[in-house]
């Protein structure tokens, strides 16, 4: 019915959510706990508050030109809530994850390269540490799962995938996990 409902743990009804005119295929909780994401058939992203369960944005641009359809879409927020990534999303030539960025939920940059729609996003639940001293910086991974049938795993702030998983599937990728301390990644397909 193009609604998302928010439960409590006694089944009691805390929200209906209203502002997507299609089929929601995704929702995803912040883990600050300020915001919920869902993602629909409709080509957007609405952020809620849930403060209040206002929309805080609403956001369309990169997957208005997305291309196929897929059962669900699982998008994902980073570890410490500065990104939010979106599957489904549709830069020329590719397809891609969009990133979006805390501050103003705009898309920064994309997750590219995959020659389907992409599915599935999932960040490690770890935050790394790269360089030493002044140059030390934080890190985070995110796998993102295709319908050509390929995972790629990328890290903070590099224009090209760390990995790129090919010939595990010979179905598309629909759901990715990280084990609890980002030490192991699983993906499932349809095959």
């Amino acid at each position: 019915d193009n609604t998302v409902c928010v439960w409590d743990m006694e089944g009691t009804l805390v929200a209906s959510l209203r502002g997507h005119s299609s089929l929601v295929k995704g929702v995803c909780w912040d883990p600050v706990g300020t915001y919920l994401a869902s993602q629909s058939d409709d080509k957007s992203v609405i952020v809620w508050r849930t403060e209040d369960w206002s929309p805080a944005k609403r956001v369309t641009g990169r997957f208005e030109k997305a291309i196929s359809n897929s059962f669900f879409r699982r998008l994902h927020w980073a570890p410490d809530g500065e990104t939010l990534v979106c599957p489904h999303a549709y830069q020329q030539p590719s397809h891609t994850a969009t990133v979006l960025d805390r501050s103003d939920f705009e898309a920064k940059f994309d997750l590219v390269g995959h020659k389907q729609a992409v599915v599935c996003v999932r960040f490690s639940p770890a935050i790394y540490e790269r360089g030493e001293g002044a140059a030390k910086s934080k890190l985070t991974v995110i796998a993102v799962g295709s319908k050509d049938n390929k995972m790629t795993v990328w890290t903070t702030g590099q224009t090209k995938p760390l990995a790129i998983v090919r010939d595990c599937f010979e179905q598309s990728v629909v759901d990715i996990s990280w084990g609890a301390k980002g030490d192991c990644l699983m993906a499932a397909s349809l095959d």
